[in-house]
């Protein structure tokens, strides 16, 4: 016995030395506890060299055991006859617990990889399944048997996804790192995303020899992601409507309060100076015809805001007949030539004889053409043309308006026809109006089953408005509204307290403006005009002004930007400030700080009385008379 042999044993060599083999060499099966025939035994039996037992365990002298590995080989003599036998054992008790752990962690894994609701699969280098878990299986709808030695391509039909995903494997393997990637699996039950990480599967050399693979199924998760994405942009757009209604809802204001104001000044201040008496017969007619001119302009406007009203509240009545189609497209032809007449736009009208009957509204029928010619005429350059067409259509009658003039941007177009929108609402656009005419053509034209269409090829390219109604259509109205009307307030007549004074007026509306000089002119002073803020400005550079009375919105330049220019000139001839007043029809709070901000030292909002309007001149240059209002408080500046 060499010293190893005395150690697992427990018996000494001397101690040992002829006992018997299985007294001090005792064997048992590990699993059964049965006794275990000795290898030299078997040797001697059988003649021949016997190889490593499996589960053998070695009773020590003291009783321990330790778990063995034997072989045995004969010594033979001469002859060829056995002499004796050699014994190898050793302690393998480290290799069992090693196996036994590998065993328990097999174990576990198996579990793990069998209860886990993950895919767990390893791939060789060639992307075919070594393993895979039950999970796995479900997702390619085979049996585990059938998943072993398959590529993705083959598992799931899909070539696509197949070199997909093989790209994704050749580059973790080529990279020996880890990597975590999103697939989109192709399987029978429907696309399903699974996010996964790679690791490389490595030899005891340390090579890749293929890949370890777990993937997680996020197809829910991504779906409520992608919701959640989707419902955050709903309520972003949702923001940005409300927010755009409500830029546009104070655009509208404004522009109303300006649209509404301006022809009030002129009617207010012409009133006021006719019936103050003293005008030439030229003046006075003058003023007349400034009067009826701006008392249709205002109708028009309060009228269109009823027909809005009534339009939302469903309250529009429509008187339904018969109506030959063609005189009424004549009619709104012969309403609008005197405009367009004014601006040499020529209007070219060509109307079927086969346009109509249509069961129709006659008076909103005429609205529905006298807009859209109307909206043309407004945009269409001086020399310009515009066209009207009535023609049928089918069973439909179509009226068709194009002009020359400004036309529409991509942008805009889609919302031709919403209300309160303009393509332009700010202080300096060229075109009044509510942006009221055309959302009024287009209700009006579905009340009688109709469609509306607006057409341009874009800015400068002019545009087209195309309206098509049934040749007939039996349509139910609605209980109308009942109009009102509101009277103007009385004022003093103004006391001539200008004299000498020279007071520069600055208003792109005539009448206003020739309001304005009248009013001032009989006051005393000295008054020189201006229909713009370029021609303003020239003015003030030619020669010196007691005082500058300016509108706010103007085409091109408007006060805002006037007043900065007139500030700067100031400075440059290092002469005192101009006294300058606002005179407007943006009348809010705002309006004024604005005003005042930008460099005027006054006020005052459209209409204004002339009474008013001298005392706020003289108060600018210290000539106000004691107790006049305009010295004491600026009107309505509280």
């Amino acid at each position: 016995m060499n010293p190893m042999a005395e150690r697992i044993t427990g018996w000494s060599h001397r101690a040992a030395d002829g006992k018997p083999l299985r007294e001090v060499f005792r064997i048992v099966n590990e699993e059964t506890r049965a006794a275990v025939e000795s290898p030299v035994d078997r040797v001697i039996r059988e003649g021949t060299v016997v190889g490593l037992a499996n589960h053998t365990i070695l009773i020590a002298h003291g009783g321990q055991e330790i778990p063995i590995d034997d072989s045995a080989a004969p010594i033979l003599d001469t002859g060829g006859e056995i002499a004796g036998v050699v014994l190898v054992f050793r302690d393998v008790t480290e290799r069992r617990n090693a196996e036994r752990r590998l065993h328990q962690q097999t174990a576990i894994l198996r579990a793990v990889s069998e209860s886990t609701p993950d895919f767990l699969f390893v791939k060789d280098r060639d992307g075919r399944m070594l393993m895979a878990n039950p999970a796995m299986a479900g997702l390619t709808g085979r049996p585990l048997a059938d998943v072993i030695g398959r590529t993705d391509a083959e598992l799931f039909d899909d070539t696509g996804f197949g070199r997909r995903t093989a790209d994704s494997d050749r580059r973790v393997m080529e990279s020996g790192r880890a990597e975590v990637v999103e697939e989109h699996v192709p399987t029978r039950d429907g696309p399903r995303i699974l996010l996964s990480t790679k690791a490389p599967y490595r030899d005891a050399d340390g090579s890749v020899i293929g890949l370890i693979v777990v993937s997680r199924d996020i197809t829910d998760r991504k779906r409520v992601e992608q919701e959640r994405l989707e419902s955050l942009a709903r309520e972003r757009l949702l923001r940005a409507e409300s927010e755009e209604a409500h830029r546009l809802k104070d655009e509208f204001f404004a522009n109303a309060s300006h649209e509404l104001r301006t022809p009030l000044s002129a009617i207010v201040g012409w009133t006021r100076l006719l019936r103050s008496a003293g005008l030439d017969g030229s003046t006075a007619a003058r003023g007349l015809e400034a009067i009826d001119r701006n008392a249709q302009a205002l109708a028009k406007l309060i009228e269109e805001l009823l027909d809005t009203s009534r339009i939302i509240a469903g309250k529009l009545t429509l008187e339904l007949q018969p109506v030959d189609l063609g005189l009424v497209v004549a009619a709104a032809v012969n309403d609008v030539r005197p405009a367009a007449g004014s601006k040499g736009i020529a209007i070219e009208a060509a109307i079927e004889e086969a346009a109509g009957p249509v069961l129709a509204d006659a008076s909103r029928l005429q609205q529905i053409v006298w807009n859209l010619l109307s909206n043309a005429v407004k945009f269409t350059p001086r020399g310009g043309r515009v066209a009207v067409e009535a023609r049928r259509v089918d069973s439909e009658v179509e009226i068709v308006v194009r002009d020359t003039g400004e036309g529409m941007s991509p942008a805009f177009l889609p919302h031709a026809f919403e209300r309160f929108r303009q393509a332009d609402g700010t202080s300096t656009r060229r075109h009044g109006g509510l942006g009221l005419g055309l959302s009024i053509v287009h209700s009006l034209v579905e009340l009688h089953g109709g469609t509306a269409s607006a057409h341009s090829a874009g800015l400068g390219e002019g545009a087209e408005f195309r309206v098509r109604l049934p040749l007939m259509g039996v349509l139910a109205g609605r209980d109308g509204i009942t109009k009102s009307s509101a009277g103007l307030p009385a004022s003093h007549d103004p006391r001539p307290e200008l004299d000498g004074l020279r007071v520069l007026v600055v208003d792109d509306d005539r009448d206003t403006l020739d309001m304005l000089r009248a009013v001032l002119s009989r006051s005393g002073a000295e008054v020189l005009t201006a229909g713009s803020a370029a021609e303003a400005i020239r003015h003030i550079g030619e020669r010196r002004f007691d005082a500058l009375v300016s509108d706010i919105g103007m085409p091109d330049v408007d006060g805002y930007a006037l007043i900065r220019t007139v500030r700067a000139i100031d400075a440059r001839r290092g002469a005192a400030h101009l006294p300058a007043l606002a005179l407007t029809a943006y009348a809010k709070a705002e309006d004024r700080s604005l005003a005042l901000e930008a460099g005027y030292q006054r006020h005052l909002s459209k209409p204004v009385e002339p009474a008013d309007l001298v005392a706020a001149v003289a108060s600018l240059v210290d000539r106000a008379a004691p107790g006049s209002p305009a010295a004491v408080e600026e009107p309505g500046a509280r």
